[in-house]
């Protein structure tokens, strides 16, 4: 065994989250409408990784995460709500933001 795998299997990576994509722009958007868009939470470590907390910067921005614990190689969702009543013809630029227990990238911010 070589001396990489050896210290890998010592230590581990622990947890890693990965956010294949951390943007959407909806668009146009009718006012009064919902606007809704699911971001994927991976955990691409070797071991369970822990989502404290989901945050968004304002309330016409709801965030409801699907699991707070995604074993290694598993997945989550963020589905995240934009209430679009009284903002007709206004663009918008609306944070989430996901805090783990990743060592490397404890915080991740979601846009839309």
């Amino acid at each position: 065994m070589s001396v990489l795998l050896i210290v890998h299997f010592l230590i581990g990576t622990g947890p890693k989250i990965k956010v294949p994509q951390t943007s959407h722009d909806f668009g146009m958007v009718k006012e009064g409408e919902p606007a809704v868009h699911v971001f994927t939470i991976l955990n691409v470590g070797d071991d369970t990784l822990h989502i404290n907390r989901v945050r968004s910067s304002c309330g016409c921005t709801a965030a409801l995460l699907s699991d707070k614990n995604i074993p290694p190689g598993g997945k989550a969702e963020v589905k995240v709500t934009f209430d679009s009543r009284g903002r007709g013809g206004q663009s918008f630029h609306k944070t989430v933001t996901v805090y783990s227990d990743d060592p490397k990238k404890p915080v991740v911010t979601l846009h839309i």
